[in-house]
This record gives structure tokens, sequence and C-alpha cells, in this order.
């Protein structure tokens, strides 16, 4: 059997397979492409601010990061009271790290480090409930109480000469429980369709814009003239063109904005937008769809 079925399900397949189960399957049982150098990029920015982060918060035990290692001296140092970094956990065919766990009287406090600013309102995104619901969700499989979770952002007030902290810790206890109980009603359907051998049937969404596979592998394949290729789509959109597919077999009737309309002329009489002028005027910052249909 293919080892990359068997293994432990890590945060990024899960998460991805909120948005499309058929990207999360294929990117799972993929071979990693290349590292380029924007991602590398990110890495070592992420490095960076998670090293500045541990100065934050004091000194601390640092731990192995990749292998049975990391998970085999992570539970030897749960057994601790003493704080603890880059701390793995495995549970229920499920793997997290989390960031931090600092001793809280007999508990942990989960924290979670995030190289974004913080929102002057003081709000945080989805994504980072959603990253740190999952790890919580495997700590709590994995028998670790964790009495609270705070994120660790960018603080919008820093100023590189003042004395402000870098870093605003933002309690999202409350939040973060909240998504972790609702990943427990669904992790067992979403690890089992990720650790099979057989592909998850695919929908279009508009995750698919951003999915390396749909044009390879999966629903877009020999389709130049997707819908998706239409500008500032949405949701609503999408769900009304979906039984058609391509741009080339919509019908006259559909309701589009002035924009979409235009590539869907070039593409019905085989035009091709030879620049990268924004297809719209009202200040519409997606560029020229390139729609030659061969």
């Amino acid at each position: 059997m293919d080892p990359k079925a068997t293994r432990s399900v890590s945060k990024r397949e899960f998460l991805n397979a909120l948005s499309c189960a058929t990207m999360a399957f294929l990117d799972r049982h993929t071979a990693s492409p290349p590292v380029d150098p924007g991602l590398e990029w990110r890495f070592l920015e992420g490095n960076l601010i998670g090293q500045l982060a541990r100065e934050t918060l004091g000194p601390g035990r640092q731990l192995a990061l990749l292998g049975e290692t990391a998970i085999t001296q992570s539970a030897e140092a749960l057994a601790s009271q003493e704080p603890l970094y880059e701390v793995t956990m495995e549970a229920g065919g499920l793997i997290a790290r989390a960031d931090a766990l600092l001793p809280v009287r007999n508990e942990w406090e989960l924290v979670e480090v995030k190289s974004s600013k913080l929102a002057e309102d003081g709000t945080v995104k989805a994504e980072h409930i959603d990253d740190a619901a999952f790890t919580l969700m495997v700590a709590q499989m994995a028998g670790v109480p964790v009495a609270r979770v705070s994120l660790m952002l960018l603080s919008p007030l820093f100023r590189k000469a003042g004395d402000l902290s870098l870093f605003s810790r933002v309690d999202v206890t409350e939040l973060v429980r909240a998504r972790a109980n609702e990943f427990g009603g669904i992790v067992s359907t979403v690890a089992e369709s990720l650790r099979g051998v057989n592909q998850p049937t695919p929908s279009l969404q508009l995750a698919c814009k951003a999915c390396d596979h749909f044009s390879s592998r999966c629903i877009g394949t020999g389709i130049d003239d997707s819908i998706l290729r239409l500008p500032r789509l949405n949701d609503k959109t999408l769900r009304q063109l979906q039984p058609h597919a391509r741009i080339s077999t919509l019908p006259d009737a559909v309701m589009l904005t002035a924009a979409q309309q235009r590539v869907v002329q070039l593409v019905k009489s085989r035009g091709v937008e030879r620049d990268r002028t924004p297809l719209c005027q009202d200040s519409c910052r997606t560029t020229a769809v390139r729609a030659a249909v061969v």
C-alpha cells in the first residue's frame, strides 16, 4: 500500500479538504513540486517570526520538528510543566504541531503564531481560527488538557523606533473551541476520504481557480474556456453557471457583469485579449483573460 495513504493526515491536508476534498486528495497523493523562491521566502519569513515570538514568550524547551523523534520527544516533554515550543502531537490518524504550549497550572495554553497583522478592530481571520482549531482538536484527542488558546499576530501599533511589542496576543479560546467541535463532527469522514485509495468526486467551485490539479488531473482537463476564467466570479454566479462549465456554451440570457460579458463575447468570437489591460473600468483589478480557443 502507498505509504502516503496510511500516514497521518496533516493540518494542511485537512483544512484544504474543507474547500475541496479532491484537491486535498491529489495533493496528498502527488509528489511535492520543487520549492520556488517565493515559497522559500515565506518559509524564511515564518521562521523569523517564530523565533521573535519565542523570544517574546520567554525561555522554553525547543523540540524536534520532524519524524518520529518529534512525536516521541514531544510526548515525553508534555509530562513536564515547562514552556514548550514546536510540540508535535499525533492521535486518531491526525498530526499537528503547536507553535507553543505554555503551562497553566496543570493544563496548557496553546499559542499559534502568525506572520500577518492583527486587524485594527481586533478581529482575527477565519483561517487562523481554523488553523488553531485543528491543532486543538488533535491535542484533545491526544489527551493534552488545553485551558486557553491564543493567537500571536503582528501588532498594528508597532513602530520600529517605538517601545510597543511587535506582537499582539489575542485570546480566541471560545471561537477555537467552537470550531474544533465542528471539526470533530466531520473529521472521521474527511480523514477516511484522504487516506483512501479512491479519489473523491470533484465539483466545480471557486477553489478550483487556484488548484494546481484543475486543468491537468481534474474536471478542467482539456477545457480552455472554463467559466472560472470570468473576472470577479463569486459563489452565487458560479452556482448559476455551473451547468454550463464552458464560457462558449453560456446562453445569451445569463446575467453577467459588463466585464464578464466582454470575456464571453471574446471567447464566442474566438478572440484574444492581447494585453493585460483590465477588462472593466470600474476599478476592476482583474487582468484581461487570454481567451483564445483552439
